[in-house]
């Protein structure tokens, strides 16, 4: 289940607010145990400023989620899992994670503005990055921020006009898919 590790992972850097804003219905027992397992988790990861939750690979379920965000909002990607086994037969994944901190600007923002909402998203990442710098989960064989990772301005006018920063790194564990 490594997209709901990934999810999960992520969730403890949005408030609480925003998980109930993504939770819309259930669908039975093993959605409300999983749920009820990412709302217990620990507040010590919380980032006030993210208001808004937004995980996945569906272009069209993004946009339509992010036209209803008016805040700072957490976006996680992911694409291409690469699988490699070494001379010991051991199976090395790597998964491809695009971590967004971005919010939606008025088209007729000023430059200024703009650098603001940019420098805010920018903390909030960075925030992001040093909670995962150390992130090793033993119990599943997963590195969470294995080195390098790339930061690049985030400027999507089809999406709300957001504006914000994008982390790219793979994810490496051992056999997690």
């Amino acid at each position: 289940m490594i997209l709901y590790n990934v999810f999960k992972y992520f969730s403890r850097f949005v408030s609480h607010e925003a998980l109930d804003r993504f939770f819309l219905a259930s669908t039975g027992t093993e959605y409300d145990e999983l749920r009820d397992e990412v709302e217990s988790l620990p507040d010590d990861r919380r980032i006030g400023q993210i208001t808004d939750f937004i995980f996945g690979v569906d272009t069209a379920a993004v946009k339509q989620k992010i036209s209803q965000v008016t805040g700072c909002y957490l976006f996680i990607d992911y694409s291409q899992i690469t699988s490699s086994i070494d001379r010991l037969d051991v199976k090395t994944d790597a998964f491809h994670i695009a971590v967004t901190v971005a919010k939606p600007h008025p088209n007729d923002e000023d430059q200024f503005a703009n650098m603001i909402g940019m420098d805010g998203c920018l903390e909030c990442m960075s925030k992001i990055q040093r909670s995962m710098r150390h992130g090793i989960d033993r119990d599943i064989h997963l590195v969470w921020l294995p080195y390098p990772a790339t930061v690049t301005p985030f400027v999507a006018k089809d999406l709300s006009n957001s504006f914000g920063w994008t982390m790219e790194f793979d994810i490496k564990g051992i056999d997690i898919v």
